[in-house]
């Protein structure tokens, strides 16, 4: 029975396990090597590395992007060639997913999936061989950055510390902290493990590190003159990955905004419902995955039912948007910010055009500017 899909249909959690299914099953008939390979490099096996790449696949189906999913196929080449998984191969696999498709998808929707399929083919002859180091080159932070990073490598917490709390005591300079150390060190980790230079604990231990500094700081935002405006800012239930949202909250409060960081893995309802109660000036959506895009696109449209929330300006950021700025349309936010600073400046403009553009015609669909 072919599956019907479309794209004013939500791709059910059981449609992206039937055609993994079979794409793992067809690739262990194909290339078992290319399994032994990637399970053998990789701490994620490749069975859950299919059922993550399908609903990428599907997601840039359901949105209408070509640029979401080459930009996943671009980072999963770098992933396969660590594990030393030759192009041709790659290639090979992404031919076992237009298999599968034409078994359990209409004909219809198989040939639009398809023309996401070659877009990610074609990208990946510009694809480079491994991730850019995201180690910020502007000084004086480089050496400081790097003596972070090293200390977050060697999981010594205590140097973490150090290295920080030591910078600040003679400089007043938590914005360039946050900018470039805090966050360019965990792009740096999340790069690292990419590349399996270093293990999940490894990468976890880090960011546990970074978090706990970043509590540590409250005591420099919360002197901040208050300006009268609010921030929510929060991770929708399917969200594991927080750390942005923390900068992002931190910025606005150091701006003089009263923040409300609600976490990762916020329940729908729950958001809803606070949202609801402190009715916000601004509300700050984070998705780090494509897949994620269309119960963030759903979550949006539940806030703007809300007739106390349906002028609130609601800014959303994430790897999937800088990959393609044009899903800011497609799930029916504002704008897109793709850092904590321009964040803040996205609220402001967003703010101050409200008047204007109640009818949300006139809504702005890009990032702000740098």
């Amino acid at each position: 029975m072919l599956l019907e899909m479309c794209s004013d249909i939500p791709v059910t959690s059981e449609i992206i396990a039937t055609i993994a299914g079979d794409v793992y099953r067809r690739q262990l008939i194909h290339d078992p090597e290319f399994v032994r390979s990637f399970d053998g490099t990789w701490d994620s096996p490749l069975h859950q590395q299919v059922v993550h790449t399908t609903g990428q696949l599907l997601a840039g189906f359901q949105l209408g992007s070509n640029e979401l999913f080459s930009r996943y196929l671009s980072w999963f080449s770098v992933i396969a060639r660590g594990a030393g998984i030759q192009g041709h191969q790659l290639r090979d696999h992404l031919r076992l997913y237009r298999f599968s498709l034409r078994d359990h998808v209409a004909p219809e929707s198989c040939t639009r999936i398809e023309h996401l399929i070659d877009a990610g083919e074609a990208a990946l002859s510009t694809t480079p061989h491994a991730v850019r180091c995201c180690s910020t080159p502007k000084q004086p932070y480089t050496d400081l950055c790097q003596m972070y990073l090293a200390a977050l490598l060697d999981g010594d917490k205590h140097m973490a510390h150090e290295v920080i709390d030591s910078y600040l005591s003679e400089h007043a300079d938590l914005r360039g902290v946050y900018t470039h150390v805090l966050q360019p060190a965990q792009h740096e980790l999340g790069r690292l493990w990419e590349i399996g230079k270093i293990s999940p604990a490894e990468e976890h231990l880090g960011t546990a590190i970074t978090q706990s500094i970043i509590s540590g700081f409250d005591h420099r935002l919360f002197r901040n003159k208050r300006v009268g405006k609010s921030f929510v800012g929060g991770c929708l239930d399917s969200e594991r990955h927080d750390m942005g949202m923390r900068f992002v909250t931190a910025f606005f409060e150091m701006d003089g905004w009263d923040t409300y960081f609600l976490g990762a893995t916020t329940p729908r309802s729950g958001l809803i419902e606070f949202l609801r109660n402190k009715q916000p000036s601004v509300v700050g959506l984070s998705c780090s995955l494509g897949l994620h895009l269309p119960a963030l696109k759903s979550t949006i449209a539940e806030i703007r039912e809300q007739p106390e929330l349906r002028t609130t300006p609601v800014i959303v950021g994430g790897y999937p948007f800088n990959a393609d700025p044009s899903l800011v349309g497609l799930v029916g936010a504002d704008s897109y910010a793709a850092d904590a600073d321009r964040a803040v400046r996205c609220a402001e403009l967003a703010l101050a055009s409200l008047p204007s553009s109640r009818s949300r015609s006139t809504k702005s669909e890009s990032p702000c500017p740098a």
